[in-house]
């Protein structure tokens, strides 16, 4: 069984900028036979390839885990709907049975400007 709690936070603020934010994932992954692999992927909509994390022996023995990632927060120029992260959870059971992925989402706002600066 795998489940992938909502992160938090889901939505990173637009400030400050270039501050990355921390961001925890928490779930848990287990199978009556044992756990054999488990893995997040982080796919950020700004890079190509997906960054894969092993977490098989982060699983505490009731198959919990908790991750902490440090996102960046910032927004390409015409990206009017922000940047989004997707993290993905799948497993592998001693069996050799595959299951996932579970997923959820990060989203970093849009930097409104003018945002956390004094008129003078």
């Amino acid at each position: 069984m795998l489940m992938l709690n909502p992160p938090e936070p889901s939505v990173l603020p637009g400030w400050p900028p270039f501050r990355p934010q921390r961001v925890v994932i928490s779930g848990r992954v287990t199978d009556n036979s044992g756990v054999a692999r488990a893995v997040i992927a982080l796919h950020d909509e700004y890079r190509r390839r997906p960054f894969t994390f092993d977490i098989t022996r982060r699983l505490s023995d009731d198959g919990s885990f908790q991750l902490v990632f440090r996102l960046s927060p910032v927004v390409r120029g015409r990206d009017d709907d922000g940047r989004v992260y997707a993290f993905a959870l799948s497993a592998v059971d001693t069996e050799g049975n595959a299951s996932g992925p579970e997923s959820v989402v990060v989203v970093a706002e849009r930097q409104s400007r003018g945002r956390g600066h004094r008129n003078r």
